[in-house]
């Protein structure tokens, strides 16, 4: 990956406009690319017409609603969509999923919460992805969650893990301290100022200290 390169390619359905500039704030700030759309049927020629990594579509959305939308998308696309709603009924979730949504969120929707669930749909969505990645003389096996050093494995904790990883499938991208935090949400529930910083040192002890450089005021990158 080039830095200009996103991690992810998103289409974000959502009529509501103070909260589509929240979440597309959010999503851009974290270092996406976001597509916006506040209408169905405009939505709809978007997802066909444009490979996204995945969709966020609101359930209640003018024109083409969000289950119309999904029916129209799953005859050509498997596009992972994670659905949101302001409507908690069971009987909608479950339209949802039987019409082929990957994921449901009742609205109001949590920041974390959102950026994680996505990463959950494209971590389920893309097997045919090589789970091992190789950086010079480190190894990391997204799928068994273990990386060597030299072909000696390395003792790593969830969290140091899950930044190494992250760090690792987008190798010459700048990662934001932010998008970097919300990726140990769960794997570490210890969580202070400077603990991204913390990860990033013991994981530099562990693998050497040119694998992970520092861009000041912008965030982390391991370079090919």
């Amino acid at each position: 990956m080039t830095e200009s390169n996103p991690v992810w390619k998103l289409l974000l359905v959502e009529d509501d406009i103070p909260l589509r500039e929240d979440l597309s704030n959010l999503l851009r700030k974290s270092g996406h690319s976001v597509v916006e759309s506040g209408v169905g049927s405009t939505a709809v020629e978007q997802a066909l017409a444009e490979n996204f990594d995945a969709i966020i579509l609101d359930m209640m959305i003018p024109e083409v609603d969000g289950l119309q939308f999904l029916t129209i998308l799953r005859k050509i696309k498997k596009t992972p969509v994670l659905m949101i709603s302001s409507m908690p009924e069971l009987e909608c979730r479950i339209n949802a999923f039987q019409l082929g949504v990957d994921d449901f969120l009742v609205k109001p929707v949590s920041h974390v919460e959102i950026l994680m669930r996505i990463q959950a749909v494209l971590s389920r969505s893309l097997p045919h992805k090589t789970t091992i990645i190789k950086i010079r003389n480190v190894e990391i096996d997204l799928k068994s969650k273990f990386a060597t050093l030299n072909g000696v494995r390395v003792h790593l904790s969830p969290a140091e893990f899950e930044l190494l990883g992250l760090l690792a499938k987008n190798q010459g991208k700048i990662l934001a301290r932010k998008l970097l935090e919300d990726a140990i949400v769960g794997a570490d529930r210890v969580f202070y100022s400077n603990i991204i910083d913390q990860y990033i040192m013991r994981l530099r002890k562990k693998f050497g200290k040119d694998l992970i450089q520092t861009k000041f005021g912008l965030g982390f990158v391991i370079h090919v």
